[in-house]
């Protein structure tokens, strides 16, 4: 999935990013292939790309199976065609209204992430307040047996705290006790961004991470702040890019042997 896809406002400039994957120019190859997969003649990528022809439906779809895109950015590109062959100012604002829709729910993280539990407002409050009941839930989570000893340890906090807060976490339906494990029943909880316990949570992350800074100056990671000057269509664009490092970050974490805890706050706005 080529990472600017949902900034393009033309078939041709979906096409000319699928096309050249990142670079200026297409791979050595890429137009062949795609011809290839279309079912015509290198000639005709070749005016896809400048803007002197469009895909027609069929042709669409085989363009999204070569590049392996997802639904929602088939759907996309579908769109786009939509919009490129409107004629009247009718038709042109609405596939342009379906386009930025397309685009909000691309920027959703959470029909992008697609968690399948939900707390209520109380449970919410509970597991979002503080930092040691998410960390308890994914130390869970993390590769051997768990006793709740062994997670207090972890965690740096007496095993009466973290006895309670796991049978919390039990009520909850987020961990189960066999014998004297802890295991995980329910790795995935989403917090909506209409949550009103949304800003606790970016507050407990940054809170929690000035402490560990002031307490190991050299606290090991990747850190990084800026402020800088842009134009708003900049920012917009950022925003789009950020969110999709977000998605390719979540599937290589949901990939990945669960074996230690990594922490990540990110933030881009206007000052």
């Amino acid at each position: 999935m080529m990472k600017d896809l949902f900034n393009s406002d033309t078939s041709t400039a979906a096409v000319h990013h699928l096309l050249c994957a990142g670079a200026q120019k297409p791979p050595r190859g890429a137009a062949r292939q795609l011809a290839d997969a279309l079912g015509c003649h290198p000639t005709f990528v070749s005016q896809l790309t400048l803007g002197k022809a469009l895909l027609n439906n069929d042709q669409a779809v085989r363009l999204a199976r070569h590049f392996r895109l997802a639904a929602d950015e088939t759907e996309f590109v579908l769109e786009l065609l939509n919009l490129d062959r409107s004629a009247t100012t009718d038709a042109k604002d609405f596939f342009g209204r379906r386009i930025r829709e397309a685009r909000e729910r691309r920027l959703n993280l959470k029909s992008r992430f697609a968690a399948t539990h939900s707390l209520g407002a109380r449970d919410e409050s509970r597991y979002y307040d503080g930092w040691l009941p998410q960390v308890l839930h994914m130390l869970a989570q993390c590769d051997g047996e768990h006793a709740v000893d062994g997670l207090a340890a972890r965690a740096g906090v007496s095993p009466a705290l973290a006895g309670a807060i796991v049978a919390d976490l039990e009520r909850m339906g987020l961990l189960r006790r066999v014998g004297d494990r802890v295991v995980c029943s329910e790795p995935n909880v989403h917090l909506a961004k209409d949550s009103p316990m949304i800003r606790r949570l970016h507050a407990v992350w940054r809170v929690k991470t000035l402490e560990l800074m002031g307490a190991r100056p050299e606290l090991p990671g990747m850190h990084f702040s800026s402020l800088f000057a842009c134009d708003e269509e900049t920012l917009a664009r950022l925003k789009e890019l950020w969110a999709d490092s977000l998605e390719r970050s979540r599937r290589a974490i949901l990939a990945a042997p669960s074996k230690t805890l990594g922490v990540l706050c990110m933030d881009l706005y206007s000052f």
